[in-house]
C-alpha cells in the first residue's frame, strides 16, 4: 500500500513537472528603450501566443509572427534598433497615439494586436468548421 501512495505521488509530481511548459525564451521585461525585437517578443507573450513560436524564440522569430498579422512599424522592424515612441505609434491603430505616454501606448498596442490574433484564430476556426451553420429554431 505504501508502495502505491509513493509511486501515484511520483507520477503527480512528475505529470505537474510535464505539464508546465518548457521554454528557453528569456524573460522580457517591459521598459522605455528597449530593443523592437525584445517588444515583439513581449508582445508575442502579453497575447497569450508565444506557442505560436519555436522554442528557443528570439526577436526575428516574434517580429516575424508580427509581422504575418500585419502589425509592422513605418520603416519596418529593426530588431537590435531601440524602441521610439514614434515606431510605437505608427504601430497603433489610433491617430492620437502620437499624443499618448510609452505605457498607454504600449496598452493600446498589445489591445490592438491582441484583437488582429483573436481575429486570425477566429478566421481558422470557422475555415475549420464543416457544414453549413444552423440557424435558431
Amino acid at each position: 500500500m505504501r508502495g502505491k501512495i509513493v509511486s501515484l505521488g511520483i507520477l503527480f509530481f512528475l505529470g505537474l513537472f510535464l505539464a508546465v511548459p518548457l521554454t528557453s525564451q528569456a524573460e522580457v521585461e517591459l521598459k522605455e528603450g528597449m530593443s523592437q525585437g525584445d517588444f515583439a517578443l513581449w508582445v508575442v507573450k502579453a497575447i497569450g501566443a508565444q506557442t505560436k513560436l519555436p522554442p528557443a524564440a528570439t526577436g526575428e522569430d516574434a517580429i516575424k509572427f508580427l509581422t504575418s498579422l500585419g502589425i509592422i512599424p513605418e520603416g519596418g522592424w529593426q530588431k537590435d534598433e531601440a524602441l521610439s515612441n514614434e515606431a510605437l505609434a505608427s504601430l497603433s491603430d489610433d491617430p492620437e497615439a502620437a499624443n499618448l505616454s510609452f505605457n498607454e501606448l504600449v496598452e493600446k498596442i498589445r489591445d490592438h494586436v491582441q484583437s488582429l490574433f483573436d481575429e486570425k484564430a477566429l478566421g481558422v476556426f470557422r475555415a475549420q468548421s464543416s457544414g453549413t451553420p444552423s440557424s435558431p429554431a
